[in-house]
């Protein structure tokens, strides 16, 4: 963040630096909840293996939400878990990728 002030003895302005923060740790601080879009077209038992090993690997304060997605019919169906609660970092991101799934950050 930063603020635009005046030069001294000057008309002209200047962005004047007041905090640094890395993108990785201000997702720790803003994001509430991610959510997993899963096509019903991938879903099977490997696929439900592999999303619950990744979540306890990477668990974490932040909220589960599943989109179960029909993109066939157009439908879709949400989910929120009450148990599972991961760290929705850029490594649980990437992995989930891998499987071909998309993640939101809430």
């Amino acid at each position: 963040t930063g603020s635009f002030k005046q030069r001294y003895n000057s008309e002209e302005v200047e962005f004047k630096l007041e905090k640094v923060e890395l993108l990785e740790s201000i997702v720790g601080s803003m994001v509430e909840s991610v959510t997993l879009q899963v096509p019903i077209e991938l879903l099977n038992e490997k696929l439900l293996n592999e999303i619950e090993r990744l979540c306890k690997e990477h668990k974490g304060k932040h909220q589960l939400k599943v989109r179960l997605l029909d993109n066939i019919n157009r439908n879709a169906l949400a989910f929120s878990s009450q148990a599972r609660k991961v760290n929705a970092d850029s490594v649980f991101v990437g992995e989930m990728e891998k499987l071909g799934l998309e993640c939101k950050l809430n």
